[in-house]
């Protein structure tokens, strides 16, 4: 994103410096995303995307460096300090839908507010909005065997979205389903971040996908190719 003479007073919404291992594979993150940014993470397979969006989501560990989110930090070996991802207040969604299919529609959109024990009036109210908003009100009892990979993947959206996250995390998040559902999916969620004041990073192949969503990208190689 090309902010021009005004980057003097920007402040950084979520940044990430540093290294990780997962087994005998060693990569690097590097990473600065400001409010109101889509970062596009482009690369072939192997590159290490998703392990960059696990490192935020927290379910993978630094070994050097950082991760801060506004004046949080999230992950700092050199201080023994990392904050597990259910209190990073992140919103993620994977190429897979990963619903929860004991609940219905309903109840895994709620879910997010639900956890955080948020008021049992407003939740109803909030859920009601996001099943219109992602048109699924014929849906809302169906539980997610019932329902399309492009009805499940918009669920998956709606409840990513519903808890207002200060950072979403986009792993392939349409590349499962078929182009009629990514074309409405991918235009709900163009307008959502069109006003969304956090920061995001999205993974995907598809240019489709960069040029609705992204406002700028990075391309990484080789983030996972030394064994140490």
């Amino acid at each position: 994103m090309d902010h021009g003479s005004n980057t003097w007073w920007l402040v950084v919404k979520l940044s990430a410096h540093g290294s990780a291992q997962i087994g005998l594979m060693h990569f690097d993150i590097d990473l600065n995303v400001d409010s109101g940014e889509v970062i596009g993470v482009v690369g072939p397979n192997g590159a290490g995307k998703t392990s960059w969006l696990r490192c935020l989501a927290g379910f993978i560990q630094l070994s050097s460096g950082s991760i801060r989110c506004d004046d949080s930090v999230w992950d700092d070996p050199a201080t023994d300090r990392w904050i597990p991802p259910e209190h990073r207040g992140i919103g993620m969604v994977f190429q897979q839908s990963a619903l929860f299919g004991h609940l219905s529609v309903r109840e895994n959109i709620a879910f997010p507010l639900r956890a955080r024990r948020a008021n049992s009036l407003q939740t109803q109210e909030r859920v009601d909005e996001y099943i219109e908003r992602f048109q699924l009100q014929r849906y809302s009892e169906f539980r997610p065997q019932q329902l399309s990979g492009g009805e499940q993947q918009r669920v998956a959206v709606a409840r990513a979205l519903i808890g207002e996250p200060a950072v979403l995390l986009l792993d392939e998040p349409f590349s499962a389903i078929d182009e009629h559902a990514k074309r409405i999916i991918r235009a709900d969620l163009a307008m959502f971040l069109s006003s969304f004041t956090g920061a995001c990073v999205l993974v995907s192949h598809d240019n489709h996908d960069m040029d609705a969503l992204a406002t700028s990208t990075i391309a990484i190689d080789h983030g996972m190719s030394r064994a140490s």
